[in-house]
């Protein structure tokens, strides 16, 4: 047990140390050069952290007053200690989480030390009585079992929050006090492209606040919304009842001022070309027809079961039994190649053709689009200016008692 706290201890440590030293060098030439050695370290000092609480509840001469502390800052940078990540928007955040690590270290070494008499590691002299006793392994059980809960809430919030950041790229961020989406600005000379990352359903002022913020000179928007000429689709899809149920409106109430054009429009249209009265508006989608059959056939049962007016509990149980017989890793990657990178390529296409037509571009699209729309803005030479924030939902404003009530 001694020889597990003292690996743990120094391995905490040196994971401090390197994650230190590799933020210093990110900081100051913006580049990370230890990635291939923190990783392993990390992962470690975590494995270890878990079997080193469970060994706390049998171990009562190992001293939790000085390993608690250290397995908690372990756990909790494991999911990237959130919420502060997500709520500190700040260049500097991993180098000060590196250097509170390591002086929370320190400090459990001077500990020991002083309480050792000079030894800086966890010694036998420092472990008095029996190993194991009822009462600390009961005690120990008790406490976990009460916290177990709140624990798996936070670390289950925690995890949606990192796999929400790294699907989107960071523009869909979850806190504790709701779900943000990110708007990102980039110039290159007097072109300005606006990526603004939407979500089906939200606050009434979160999508009027992003139709408010367009500016009139020269200006295009470039809206999704799949077209539907050979009408293959059974069921209009509807996220009013979603909305609705959680106190939010669908993203049909978002409705720019402007005047809407046509593909060949812009394709007809001059970089000279001035109309300042009102911003342009072009539909840059697919249509359906451009879809696998597999996709419509999706599309189609997800609209009969769930998105549509009617939709109720047994349209879900419809829709799992056929997602159980229907839903193969084959169709996963259909669906992905026509709802999300089919998509992307004709925005992209359409994109390259307005760049030099207008000065600034407004790409308001879900939030699962835009990576592979930030990297085509980046390859284009167009450079990151700023960024901001709206809460699309706040959890503080959501109808709890109605939903439990519906439950």
């Amino acid at each position: 047990m001694r020889l597990l706290a003292n690996l743990f201890l120094l391995l905490f440590l040196a994971d401090g140390g390197i994650s230190l030293i590799d933020e210093i060098f990110r900081f100051i030439t913006g580049t990370a050069t230890l990635t291939a050695v923190r990783q392993p370290v990390a992962v470690a000092v975590l494995v270890l952290a878990i079997l080193l609480f469970f060994v706390l509840g049998i171990d009562r001469r190992l001293p939790k007053r000085i390993f608690l502390p250290l397995i908690s800052f372990a756990l909790w940078g494991g999911v990237g200690f959130w919420p502060l990540f997500v709520t500190v928007d700040s260049a500097g955040f991993s180098l000060l989480t590196a250097a509170g690590q390591l002086l929370l270290g320190l400090m459990v070494i001077l500990w020991i030390r002083h309480q050792s008499h000079g030894r800086l590691l966890v010694s036998q002299a420092l472990l008095s009585g029996p190993l194991f006793s009822w009462s600390n392994t009961l005690k120990f059980a008790a406490v976990s079992l009460i916290l177990f809960p709140f624990m798996l809430i936070f670390f289950g919030l925690a995890s949606a929050s990192i796999y929400l950041e790294n699907q989107t790229a960071g523009f869909m961020r979850l806190t504790p006090a709701g779900i943000y989406m990110a708007e990102r600005v980039y110039r290159r000379e007097d072109k300005t492209i606006r990526l603004a990352a939407m979500v089906h359903v939200g606050k009434q002022e979160y999508y009027r606040e992003l139709a408010d913020s367009i500016h009139l000179d020269r200006t295009i928007v470039l809206v999704e919304g799949v077209s539907d000429r050979d009408h293959l689709l059974q069921h209009r899809f509807d996220y009013s009842r979603v909305g609705e149920a959680l106190g939010l409106v669908s993203q049909n109430e978002l409705k720019f001022d402007g005047r809407l054009i046509t593909l060949d429009e812009l394709e007809q249209r001059t970089g000279e070309d001035s109309d300042p009265s009102v911003p342009h508006i072009l539909q840059a989608d697919v249509d359906i027809n451009r879809f696998d059959p597999k996709t419509v056939e999706f599309l189609n049962m997800l609209g009969q079961t769930l998105l549509n007016d009617n939709a109720s509990g047994s349209g879900l149980k419809e829709y799992n039994a056929w997602a159980a017989r229907h839903m193969t890793p084959s169709l996963m990657r259909t669906l992905m190649t026509d709802i999300l990178y089919r998509r992307n390529s004709e925005l992209v296409r359409i994109l390259f053709r307005a760049v030099g037509k207008y000065d600034t571009i407004v790409i308001p699209w879900g939030a699962l689009h835009m990576p592979g729309i930030e990297a085509a803005v980046l390859n284009l030479g167009f450079r990151f200016e700023s960024q901001s924030r709206r809460l699309s939902l706040d959890f503080r404003t959501l109808p709890y008692a109605r939903l439990l009530a519906g439950a």
